[in-house]
């Protein structure tokens, strides 16, 4: 890490004498949250959970009922007969752990997927305000620990986000 950070001051130092050399920085974070695409992203996370969710709690429903039924005491069962029902009972209970797992994965794979996208479309906005400015170099504002004469384009790039807001009527 330490010779990847030699090697870009390096550069910075050797571009920086051939010209002048710009370099602003950035709350990436604060531009991602800020992006409306991530809020979009994230209530169609949380829709999608939900659905899962619910479909989750139809089969949780189904095996409470079941065991209910197997306790009351107007269940007068054969030993085999209760024995069926536990078995039923276990086999959705399985059943209903394996579709918790699935929708884990799925839900932490589509998640994976919304943010690569994002980071993908952020780093794009950033490159845009970047090119725009004529800025050579970007950095994360909250790892640098001193810049000279600083140009940070987030509130740019923010005020970008709240024109488009409302130009699209939002």
């Amino acid at each position: 890490m330490r010779l990847i950070l030699l090697g870009l001051v390096l550069m910075v130092t050797t571009a920086a004498m051939a010209k002048d050399f710009t370099i602003a920085t950035v709350d990436f974070q604060r531009v991602f949250n800020t992006y409306p695409g991530t809020v979009k992203a994230q209530k169609k996370l949380d829709a999608l959970i939900k659905e899962k969710q619910d479909d989750l709690n139809v089969s949780q429903k189904a095996v409470l009922d079941l065991q209910k039924a197997l306790k009351h005491p107007a269940a007068a069962l054969t030993a085999a007969d209760k024995k069926t029902k536990e078995k039923e009972i276990k086999t959705k209970e399985q059943k209903l752990m394996d579709e918790k797992n699935v929708l884990q994965n799925e839900i932490a794979k589509r998640k994976d997927e919304m943010m690569r996208e994002l980071v993908t479309e952020v780093n794009a906005i950033i490159s845009n305000a970047a090119i725009k400015d004529n800025v050579d170099m970007v950095v994360e504002r909250n790892t640098v620990h001193y810049v000279k004469n600083p140009n940070d384009l987030t509130d740019e790039i923010l005020s970008g986000f709240s024109k488009t807001k409302t130009d699209s009527g939002n």
